[in-house]
């Protein structure tokens, strides 16, 4: 028994660090709010990203996104109202489905920052952004069904961020 719990853990230990990962590098990555970030904004979760017709208020940025294409080593910053409609600069300004949009004042700052020596990414921004959408950070408040303040999500080749005001 003792032989067991000293060395097959060693033994397993070095099989598995020398066998190759079932899995590209950051597949286990899961989307961030942590702590005061996973302060509830007051944004619906179904604005900011409705499941059943895969639309997001992301959507434009990230086709800009994919018309630049991720590994051009290039920051990009938009911000865009509750419909999704780029905004000018990157100013701090109950459920009722189907969501309407226009009922909402908050500005969503998206964000893309590349990480430098990488080339592989292994979610693409929608995939990112929906991700984040259904995790923990689309889930905050008293009934769950508000987007948190900020998130986050690291993708292998950069992260994608975003920060709700207003």
């Amino acid at each position: 028994m003792w032989f067991q719990l000293l060395v097959l853990p060693a033994i397993l230990g070095t099989l598995v660090s020398s066998a190759p990962a079932p899995f590209p590098p950051g597949y286990w990555d899961k989307p961030e709010c942590p702590g005061s970030d996973a302060t509830p904004s007051r944004l619906p979760t179904n604005v900011f990203y409705l499941a059943p017709a895969n639309k997001g208020v992301f959507d434009e940025f990230c086709k800009q996104m994919d018309n630049n294409n991720l590994d051009d080593r290039v920051v990009h910053k938009w911000t865009v109202n509750a419909r999704g409609e780029k905004q000018p600069g990157w100013s701090k300004n109950k459920r009722a489905p189907p969501p309407n949009p226009n009922s909402h004042s908050q500005m969503i700052h998206l964000n893309w920052t590349p990480k430098l020596g990488t080339t592989h990414c292994n979610l693409s921004c929608h995939t990112a952004f929906a991700d984040i959408a259904q995790s923990q950070c689309g889930s905050t408040g008293g009934q769950g069904y508000n987007m948190a303040v900020k998130a986050l999500h690291h993708v292998g080749c950069g992260t994608f961020r975003y920060e709700i005001t207003g």
